[in-house]
């Protein structure tokens, strides 16, 4: 009998790191989470900038209180300005977006997993990746 409970143990912990992947997936998806939000937070002193002041700022380093690197790598996060209202924000991410991580559900924050940029419109704020979105 309890060589069939730990089977059964082993093949359940077998399944649930199939599933869910295993503890190095799962740090490799914060981290892309933690980007994200770090992205988020970077549109969001920009879209204030934007009610404010009417003008996008020339470089990332001219707002207050954003991350300016990648959590993990120390990379800077890529800013180009476009045209009128339009710029993009670019980080580096190791996995694909999930379908089932909030973050990527929210309205524009999907991406695939290497380097990626997001073309933003200043006057259409993205989706808070904060918030769980169950659609």
């Amino acid at each position: 009998m309890a060589a069939l409970s730990a089977i059964v143990v082993v093949v359940m912990l077998g399944f649930g790191f199939s599933s869910i992947g295993g503890p190095s997936t799962q740090r490799m998806r914060r981290a892309d989470q933690k980007r994200v939000q770090d992205l988020y937070q970077v549109t969001d002193k920009i879209h204030n900038l934007w009610i404010s002041q009417h003008k996008l700022p020339e470089h990332l380093d001219a707002l207050v209180d954003v991350p300016l690197a990648d959590p993990i790598t120390r990379l800077p996060y890529e800013y180009h300005l476009k045209a009128g209202s339009e710029y993009e924000l670019c980080a580096m991410f190791a996995a694909r977006s999930e379908d089932s991580e909030g973050a990527s559900r929210a309205r524009g924050w999907s991406h695939p997993a290497g380097r990626h940029c997001f073309s933003i419109n200043v006057e259409q704020m993205l989706d808070n990746p904060y918030v769980y979105y169950p659609y």
